[in-house]
């Protein structure tokens, strides 16, 4: 295998490495007064939350909002407000697209800058340096390459990002709905 081929590989791996979401887990205090609840009432709003119950079962529902004893929402197919305990909730969770195309960016970037740097200190001068008039030298390819893989990797991992954005999981936990960074 030559080396271009590596350094093409390895481009390629850290673009991938990139495309990877994440998850953070919260637990909300029942005993924090209402101050816990507004704060992850705030985080729901207006966004599509996924609801798992002790059962196992899952819902996905908009216009969540939460009290120490109970979680509620609009069907808006029945037009009618549903509630259930808290007690029956294993987690509530609510994906962050905004945060997931910033961390798609700056991963992209960093990613792709490594990529390019690897590629170009991998590759070397061009063997046809005095008759190719696009020839470049290493320290030419360390200039452009990392630049040039650092906005390719960031117009494929931003979009990416937003689309899995971050997931923010908020757990149920004996004694209540509990928010712990």
């Amino acid at each position: 295998m030559s080396i271009r081929v590596l350094g093409r590989i390895l481009s390629a791996g850290f673009i991938l490495l990139a495309c990877s979401g994440c998850a953070s887990v919260q637990t909300v205090e029942t005993h924090g007064g209402d101050a816990s609840f507004n704060q992850l009432n705030r985080a729901v709003k207006g966004k599509v939350v996924r609801v798992r119950l002790l059962d196992g079962s899952e819902m996905n529902v908009v216009g969540v909002q939460v009290d120490a004893d109970s979680l509620s929402w609009l069907d808006r197919e029945a037009n009618t407000l549903v509630a259930i305990s808290t007690g029956d909730v294993a987690e509530i969770s609510v994906v962050k697209t905004e945060s997931g195309a910033l961390r798609g960016l700056l991963v992209g970037a960093i990613a792709g800058a490594v990529a390019g740097g690897v590629r170009a200190a991998a590759e070397g001068d061009d063997p046809n340096m005095g008759a190719d008039p696009l020839a470049k030298t290493r320290d030419e390819k360390l200039r452009i390459y990392p630049a040039a893989h650092a906005v390719y990797a960031v117009l494929v991992t931003t979009p990416v990002g937003a689309i899995l954005g971050t997931r923010q999981i908020y757990r149920v936990e004996r004694g209540g709905l509990v928010v712990v960074p």
